[in-house]
């Protein structure tokens, strides 16, 4: 492995991961309130009440927090196998010049790690909002 040098460079893939991290980003923070508030939705006693609650809570899982999820996730996934190949690399550098390994430091590989750890947590975190709604959809439901 010589130093300074990668499996394959990632700065095309940074700018699309980071382009698509954003939009889902935009959608997350236009769409948070709608799902935040049908996850707060009270369940009324009486089951004849419910169905304003249910309309509410469906729409914001089938239009908000579903598609959401999907396209978080499906980003998350793409980015991880080159997130584990710039993480490997760099362990690899690390562990053959140890300090020496810092004059090859590459910000861009590093904002790529970034961007898909934040793609990857983005997902987990929409994944348990639909999660959330999904269980307050069948408490009104029952």
């Amino acid at each position: 492995m010589a130093l300074g040098r990668d499996v394959r460079p990632v700065s095309d893939l940074l700018s699309a991961a980071s382009l698509l991290l954003a939009f889902v980003g935009l959608l997350y923070s236009a769409w948070y309130d709608e799902v935040k508030q049908a996850i707060k939705i009270d369940v009324p006693e009486h089951k004849e009440d419910r169905e304003p609650a249910i309309e509410a809570v469906s729409a914001a899982l089938r239009t908000r927090a579903c598609p959401l999820a999907i396209a978080s996730a499906a980003l998350g996934i793409l980015l991880l196998p080159d997130l584990v190949r710039v993480l490997w690399h760099a362990l690899g550098t690390l562990l053959t010049y140890r300090v020496s390994a810092l004059r090859v430091f590459d910000a861009v590989r590093t904002l790529y790690c970034v961007v898909a750890v934040t793609a990857l947590w983005l997902a987990f975190h929409i994944s348990g909002l639909a999660l959330k709604l999904r269980v307050k959809l069948r408490k009104l439901s029952r």
